[in-house]
């Protein structure tokens, strides 16, 4: 018979192998709800990995919507490509 704390152990080791997508590691790492937003809209279509990339690029270049409205939309586009 499993007991909770075997069931618990076996889900931990498990979990080890799981890749979290990078909107939850996002939510995790901000609690900007505009750098969320901005990530799940990128996400849409894209792996994770180049979301990601995009998205740091993206965030090295921006602080908020006032930065992005900011830009043109050839900055922008070369920014978060290739997504």
């Amino acid at each position: 018979m499993i007991i909770i704390e075997d069931f618990i152990e076996i889900l931990e080791e498990e979990v080890k192998e799981y890749k979290v997508p990078v909107i939850d590691l996002m939510a995790t790492q901000s609690e900007d709800p505009f750098k969320i937003l901005v990530g799940t809209i990128l996400s849409a279509r894209t792996k994770d990995d180049v979301t990601a990339k995009a998205v740091n690029k993206l965030f090295k270049n921006i602080s908020g919507p006032d930065s992005l409205s900011a830009l043109s939309i050839e900055e922008i586009e070369k920014l978060i490509y290739p997504v």
